[in-house]
């Protein structure tokens, strides 16, 4: 998938407000990085979380709609009320 300056960007802004709302540390060099910041933006409370998450998958829709549909089905398979929260090293970790 193409990085561009405005997918980074909108992964950026949703980067820190996942980290300050969640306390999860999601990098931007991890291999599942764009999964992780959508699943914790669907289990957000605060809305401007849930647009910059929306804006983010048609981000990736518009550069690889395979892509969204592999996430798509990955989402289906773990609803967001089994997600699990563990701590690893004083950090939240979604798994």
């Amino acid at each position: 998938m193409d990085m561009n300056k405005t997918l980074i960007d909108c992964m950026q802004l949703l980067r820190r407000r996942v980290r300050n709302e969640q306390g999860l540390d999601i990098h931007l060099h991890q291999a599942d990085a764009i999964a992780a910041l959508l699943m914790a933006s669907r289990t957000s409370r605060d809305p401007q979380t849930h647009e910059l998450g929306e804006r983010l998958a048609r981000l990736i829709e518009a550069d690889e709609p395979s892509a969204v549909a592999a996430l798509a089905v990955h989402q289906a398979e773990s609803p967001p009320d089994t997600v699990r929260v563990r701590i690893y090293r004083g950090q939240r970790v979604l798994g």
